[in-house]
């Protein structure tokens, strides 16, 4: 069970948590997004008079509000991505947040060209050998092959290998598996769905670059 954001706790022991330790990475591209919404908050506060802390506190809490939004809507596509893994019907006409509802139909789109068999969804894995856990995403077959996979609605980092190879070491260290299996990050843009591997990412110098392995939806 999960006791705190940092730590989940089993029989009495803690572990670490595998986002909390790989959040220590910094990640440029992302900080820089953030300085952009707040640089765009205050620019609209000085042009409507606001005085200079006035401006500053504005863009502060712009750029607050428009990462707790991405958050959200990542969450929220999640969701809906989970359910269409295990053959749930979704009602598009019923999703009110068009950002949400494009990469849900892009997503199912996708999903509709391949074949998916989900093993396991939000899946806690606890390492004894190294004191650690987490919940993947996804583990299961895509077009018949086995892996362990993360789906993404905003920028892909390099952390995001990291943590899909802890996942992989506790699947191994779980009895799940037997031998290393593909680590996949499954990005939902609203135009395409791209697939990213740690070899195609890091080869064109990972962050937020597309790779040569990226099948469009359209």
């Amino acid at each position: 069970m999960k006791t705190n954001p940092s730590t989940y706790e089993q029989d009495g022991n803690e572990y670490s948590r595998i986002t909390s330790i790989l959040n220590t990475i910094p990640k440029p591209a992302l900080s820089y997004w953030f300085q952009e919404k707040a640089a765009q908050g205050a620019i609209m506060a000085l042009k409507n008079g606001l005085s200079d802390n006035e401006a500053f506190r504005f863009a502060m809490g712009a750029a607050d509000l428009a990462s707790r939004d991405a958050r959200e809507k990542g969450t929220t596509v999640h969701e809906y991505v989970r359910a269409s893994n295990v053959g749930a019907t979704i009602a598009l006409n019923e999703i009110v947040d068009p950002g949400v509802k494009l990469k849900v139909e892009v997503w199912l789109k996708f999903r509709g060209e391949h074949q998916w068999k989900s093993m396991a969804q939000e899946k806690t894995l606890f390492s004894e050998k190294y004191k650690v856990a987490g919940t993947l995403d996804n583990f299961g077959e895509f077009d018949g092959v086995l892996g362990v996979d993360d789906f993404k609605t905003g920028g892909v980092y390099d952390s995001a290998f990291v943590q899909l190879a802890a996942y992989n070491e506790m699947l191994k260290e779980n009895g799940l598996i037997d031998k290393d299996i593909p680590l996949r990050v499954f990005q939902i843009t609203d135009e395409e769905v791209v697939i990213h591997t740690p070899e195609t990412f890091w080869k064109k110098g990972g962050k937020n670059a597309k790779q040569e392995c990226h099948i469009p939806t359209h």
